[in-house]
């Protein structure tokens, strides 16, 4: 297995796999792992759910990687979402609509 790290080899190895948590955790990455768009349906996880030309997409995000959810969303819906809400402890991402409330909040 060409690229693996010897398991003498701790400090690398270990390296490897926080980066790789790292990664799999990146709200943003993993909200673009699990939503999809389709010309009749959006995708959530494993569930798609059909689109008519009537249809409306909200988004919500909460939390401490609401505002990187939610720039990933809007990146797979584009168009499809039609309002949002967002709260955040930072100012807003610039790269949100303007139709997604941004609420900066606190504790």
């Amino acid at each position: 297995m060409t690229g693996l790290p010897a398991y003498s080899d701790h400090r690398r190895h270990a390296a490897l796999l926080i980066g790789a948590a790292f990664q799999a955790a990146a709200p943003g990455a993993a909200v673009a792992r699990h939503l999809g768009l389709e010309s009749d349906s959006v995708r959530v996880g494993r569930r798609a759910f059909r689109l008519t030309p009537e249809s409306q997409v909200y988004l919500i995000a909460l939390g401490k990687a609401a505002p990187a959810m939610a720039c990933a969303a809007y990146d797979v819906l584009g168009a499809r979402l039609e309002a949002g809400v967002v709260t955040t402890l930072a100012p807003a991402p610039a790269r949100l609509p303007d139709r997604v409330q941004v609420i900066v909040t606190g504790h």
